[in-house]
């Protein structure tokens, strides 16, 4: 995970930084200084600040330097506005005038370049009187302006010191009046800036429609995955935008593109992008996902494109900062799923997280960007970029996953059919029986009327057989067809479930008075199943349900015989296992329990003391003078010590200790407890109670006594020092509690 994460900030940092070296430089004044600005291949310089405007005037290109010294009116570059204070004027965003900037040059410069990416929304800009470049016709009503939005390149000669730029520009499309960056430098580091820039839009808008058409593809193929879909439309608008804004390549294209229509799909492919993220992130991780929000935003961006569609650039325009809000509220609900999702360790939540958070970034920086409030650049293809790396790599986590489980239920599928293999040897050599029977009986046909008479016969007594055989066999038997329900059914079937006959388990199945399993949906499923298995034998176990209610359990195989006229018919066994199962769970009991005093065996001890975790104290336990007991009152009144012995353990002890009998009379208890001082008064009990107890032998009163040794620390010796302590008790006068610690180990 962390080499991903790496990777993608690596590629956003290459793309970050392996551009042209730009620098600022500002104007005051109307006049930007460049005198002593570096001017080389590689050097850019994005000029802002203070230009001269005249507002509804074309002023001369070719007016001279006294004369301009009459304009004092400023703004400021790069600027959006809807209405503005100029000098003593307050205008809005439509009409026409004139920008002016006086450039004071180096001497050694023989040529400079000059790129626009927009003034709106028609203009020309003359240096020294000279027009050098044009975007659309820029004029003094509507009907004279011809709009246009595209970045432009003109190139000059400085005329001595100082360049005269005089920029022409009208606006009666839009409804905001927007003044983009200028950028000067040589014809070769400019050239070099716009071909960079088209190359990485070409680049990232056909990069990014592959991946369109790549997710479009696994879609098509599974079409459950509407994440997919979403995020190739996302692609797909992306690659739109791509072309539509930066450099704006669309106009290569179509050169001639009606600035309406080119405002009209930018826009939409904004609101498309904004929809889609939102999508994409609901619709992977959809547990979080809110309906009402999903369909929320669907409806405003439908709303937003269908205005867009109908009115023109000035109306539609004023939808975008409404919708900007509708993207916030997208980008609050995108940080609740992907926290939602990461907290609950959703597949792939980290690395959405990532691609997610960087593209959120991005859409907030261009959003500021295109406003004119901010003087970054678009961020959004490299975020796009990184988030089709983070969803690559989630997809290729979920195809692993598929694999892996796939190789795992192939492997099931195989040990499955190798227990149908053996489980229907049975039925194959009956009905490879009654082939060989058959086909021995066909040949016989041909020899005189006289042998087909006993041929005939023959037959009859083999179908009895037959029949005999289906309705004697120890194993339920069916057949099924996929229309017609259960078509047959043996008398060992119907015994197993619980009727009196075959016929009455038929009719009831027929009459859908009974189903084999009590659950409908189980039941709807196992009938699929019997006609949609693809494997040439298929055994499972199931649980269904008798006649009377009671449960039972099954095995059953089955497979498909034969397709008649589009009906699929499949035989098959049940067997009943339920006495196996348990007879299984009693051996289980058996093997670990002792029979006369219900404690764990030795066995069991045995395997406890093998897998103790962590330290654990040993008691084991010995009755005093037990030979003594048996040889006294008999072997009996032994058995009867030895029950009541154990009844006392399991009574005085809590429930969670190990308590198990694993000699004749000798007992252990295994404490995971860990305080030394309730394991003694547990222990000082247990001898107290037995050394009051009488038990009743042929009106004598049995009298017995324990001894205990007690390991109290754990060690790879715990059984021999615990029993080194029951020694001891023994030794020292027995009815009593001998305890081994390390000072005496």
């Amino acid at each position: 995970m962390k080499k991903i994460i790496l990777l993608c900030l690596c590629f956003l940092s290459l793309f970050l930084t392996a551009c042209t070296d730009v620098q600022f430089k500002s104007a005051y004044y109307g006049t930007i200084n460049l005198n002593e600005a570096s001017f080389s291949t590689t050097d850019i310089h994005k000029l802002r600040g203070e230009w001269k405007i005249v507002w509804n005037e074309f002023v001369d290109p070719n007016i001279d330097f006294c004369a301009r010294e009459n304009y004092k009116d400023l703004v400021t570059v790069p600027q959006t506005w809807t209405h503005k204070n100029i000098g003593q004027k307050y205008i809005g965003s439509q009409g026409y005038g004139t920008l002016m900037l006086d450039i004071l040059t180096p001497v050694d410069v023989d040529e400079l370049t000059i790129e626009t990416t927009y003034i709106s929304s028609a203009f020309k800009i003359y240096a020294n009187g000279e027009l050098i470049a044009e975007n659309g016709v820029p004029g003094k009503t509507k009907e004279t302006t011809r709009a246009q939005w595209k970045p432009v390149v003109g190139s000059f000669k400085p005329s001595g010191d100082t360049t005269r730029l005089i920029i022409h520009f009208s606006n009666f499309n839009h409804r905001r009046f927007v003044i983009k960056d200028f950028y000067i430098g040589l014809p070769q580091a400019i050239n070099r800036h716009v071909s960079g820039r088209i190359a990485f839009d070409l680049i990232a808008a056909g990069g990014i429609f592959i991946m369109a058409l790549y997710h479009l593809m696994i879609y098509h193929l599974h079409k459950r995955d509407k994440a997919a879909l979403y995020f190739s439309l996302l692609c797909l608008a992306f690659s739109v935008r791509s072309l539509m804004v930066g450099n704006r390549y669309i106009y290569d294209i179509f050169p001639n593109l009606e600035w309406e229509i080119f405002m009209k799909v930018a826009y939409i492919a904004f609101y498309s992008v904004g929809l889609f993220v939102i999508l994409f992130v609901s619709h992977t991780f959809r547990k979080f996902h809110k309906s009402r929000l999903d369909k929320f935003i669907v409806l405003s961006t439908v709303t937003a494109v269908i205005t867009t569609l109908i009115f023109p650039a000035a109306v539609f325009d004023m939808l975008l900062v409404p919708f900007e809000l509708v993207i916030g509220l997208g980008i609050l609900y995108l940080c609740y799923i992907i926290i939602s999702a990461f907290k609950y360790r959703e597949s792939g939540a980290l690395v959405m997280m990532l691609g997610t958070s960087l593209l959120i970034f991005s859409a907030v920086n261009d959003m500021l960007y295109e406003a004119g409030y901010i003087g970054t650049t678009s961020l959004t293809p490299f975020a796009l970029i990184v988030l089709i790396l983070c969803q690559s790599f989630t997809l290729a986590k979920r195809f692993t996953f598929a694999y892996n489980q796939a190789e795992d239920l192939l492997k099931e599928n195989t040990e499955m059919n190798h227990k149908l293999t053996q489980h229907n040897e049975l039925l194959e050599d009956l009905i490879s029986q009654r082939t060989h029977e058959l086909h021995d009986m066909n040949e016989e046909l041909e020899t005189s009327n006289e042998e087909l008479i006993e041929l005939v016969e023959a037959i009859n007594r083999s179908e009895s057989h037959f029949r005999s055989l289906f309705e004697n066999i120890p194993i339920g038997v069916f057949r099924f067809g996929s229309k017609s329900g259960f078509r047959m059914v043996n008398p060992k079937l119907a015994n197993i479930l619980g009727f009196e006959s075959a016929h009455m388990l038929h009719k009831a199945l027929k009459d859908r008075t009974y189903k084999m399993i009590d659950d409908p949906v189980q039941w709807a499923k196992f009938k699929a199943t019997l006609s949609g298995s693809i494997s040439p034998q298929d055994m499972r176990e199931m649980e269904m349900v008798k006649l009377d209610g009671k449960k039972v359990v099954t095995e059953i195989t089955f497979r498909i015989i034969d397709t008649i006229d589009g009906e699929t018919f499949t035989e098959g066994t049940i067997n009943d296992i339920t006495k196996s199962i348990e007879l299984k769970k009693r051996l289980e009991k058996l093997a670990t329990t002792d029979s006369l005093t219900d404690l764990w065996n030795r066995r069991a001890f045995t395997e406890k003391m093998a897998n103790l975790k962590g330290p654990v104290h040993l008691a084991l336990i010995d009755i005093d003078d037990f030979k003594s007991i048996n040889d006294t009152y008999g072997h009996d009144t032994g058995d009867q010590v030895l029950r009541e012995t154990a009844a006392i353990l399991k009574r005085v002890c809590p429930d969670d200790k190990f308590i198990a009998r694993v000699g004749g009379e000798e007992f252990a208890i295994i404490f995971d407890d860990k305080n030394r001082k309730n394991i003694l008064e547990c222990l000082e009990d247990l001898r107290e109670t037995i050394e009051q107890t009488r038990l009743i032998h042929l009106s004598n009163k049995v009298q017995f006594t324990i001894s205990i040794g007690l390991s109290d620390f754990d060690d790879i010796n715990l059984f021999k020092q615990a029993d080194r302590m029951l020694y001891q008790a023994k030794s020292k006068g027995k009815n009593q509690i001998q305890i081994f610690s390390e000072s005496i180990g």
